[in-house]
């Protein structure tokens, strides 16, 4: 390997060595829970503390909900979500 391109491999490496540590230098601080799962644990690394309380619990609430769609024969072109009634109009779409 010639000389140059070993000084150019060694500042690329220098240069990702120091990126590195700017980032875990100027992070306020690292949130660690068990009960996070990946996703959650990734937003724990890169946003503060108060994002994360905000952002987790909405997310975990989210993960908890369970959604049903159903159809039935009278309104074929209607969707139901969980009990609750939502008219679609589809029927254009559908030729009816």
């Amino acid at each position: 390997m010639p000389m140059d391109e070993c000084n150019d491999h060694l500042l690329f490496l220098e240069q990702i060595a120091e990126d590195k540590y700017r980032v875990k230098a100027r992070r306020v601080g690292f949130r660690y829970n068990n009960n996070y799962d990946e996703e959650l644990q990734m937003l724990a690394r890169i946003a503060t503390h108060h994002a994360c309380d905000l952002v987790g619990g909405q997310y975990t609430a989210s993960k908890q909900a369970d959604y049903t769609i159903e159809s039935e024969k009278n309104f074929a072109n209607d969707i139901h979500v969980d009990k609750f009634y939502i008219a679609k109009s589809i029927r254009g779409k559908l030729g009816a």
